[in-house]
């Protein structure tokens, strides 16, 4: 991991690496503020209002991937708001959803559930991976043997 590539970015880059996928950001139209208190505070604000801050679509044509690796922090145990927006504009009906995200605390929670009932038409892996930001630095090995049971 490199001091400038974040904890989810990070799995991304060792799944992809792994199993030579695309790899694509949910990038928010308007970014978050660096500094850490006012981008929680933006981020806590949007989950209350139950915001779908427009993002960047520059995703193209999904219809070419059979499987996608969804990769998310969790934001006060739940989805971050941008990857509402993202699964909510985008049909992944036929597909086999794969989750992956990292934490303070809490684990997951129901983000499996949540992407389940937005995605009714698609196989959203039961066996999602998750692990504490902290960890990040020392998970490449959990992930890849992750990927072995999923047969990656």
């Amino acid at each position: 991991m490199n001091a400038l590539e974040g904890s989810t970015q990070y799995l991304g880059r060792v799944i992809a690496e792994k199993t030579g996928a695309d790899v694509f950001r949910i990038v928010p139209i308007k970014a978050y503020p660096t500094d850490y208190s006012a981008h929680t505070a933006q981020a806590k604000m949007e989950q209350g209002e139950n915001a779908r801050p427009a993002i960047q679509d520059n995703f193209g044509d999904l219809s070419q991937y059979d499987t996608i690796f969804l990769g998310y922090p969790i934001w006060w145990g739940d989805l971050p708001m941008p990857v509402y927006t993202f699964l909510e504009s985008h049909d992944l009906s036929g597909k086999k959803i794969i989750l992956f995200g990292t934490y303070g605390s809490s684990g997951l929670g129901d983000t499996v559930e949540h992407v389940r009932s937005i995605e009714k038409g698609a196989d959203v892996e039961t066996k999602a991976y998750g692990t504490a930001a902290g960890d990040v630095g020392s998970a490449k090995d959990k992930v890849l043997s992750w990927l072995s049971e999923l047969g990656y």
